[in-house]
């Protein structure tokens, strides 16, 4: 068993999986902006740095939202990268929550306890950020 005892190893892997969706769907998102918009704000004199954050930014939010929900959940979710890149005493919530269901006499009213507050950080997110993400 490979055991790396660095969490740095499981953020490497997560982020190299979500990259390449979050790459994808900002371009995709990006295409659909006007160049328009760009030559305007250039004739108002505004800098590469002020169109971008000004005006590319404020209109990116929804994808930026959708791409930060994916990899929180994604990351969170995962069990196979911390299992095998991490040692016991940096074990993520997933891995220690399927550790409990080892015990053939479980103790299920904690299992319970810690399934419902493992689900209260990714709710918290989507909460925080549903007024970002637009209906298409």
């Amino acid at each position: 068993m490979l055991v790396t005892q660095n969490p740095w190893a499981v953020i490497a892997a997560q982020v190299t999986f979500a990259t390449p969706f979050a790459i994808l769907l900002l371009q995709l998102y990006a295409s659909l902006i006007p160049f328009e918009l760009d030559d305007a704000a250039r004739v108002d004199g505004a800098s590469a740095g002020q169109v971008y954050l000004r005006i590319y930014l404020p209109l990116m939010t929804p994808a930026l939202a959708i791409v930060a929900i994916y990899a929180l959940l994604l990351a969170w979710n995962d069990y196979l990268f911390a299992a095998v890149l991490l040692a016991v005493r940096n074990m993520t919530v997933a891995v220690t929550q399927g550790q409990l269901f080892s015990d053939t006499d479980a103790p299920w009213n904690a299992m319970m306890a810690a399934a419902i507050i493992y689900v209260l950080p990714p709710i918290a997110l989507l909460f925080a950020l549903r007024r970002y993400v637009s209906r298409a």
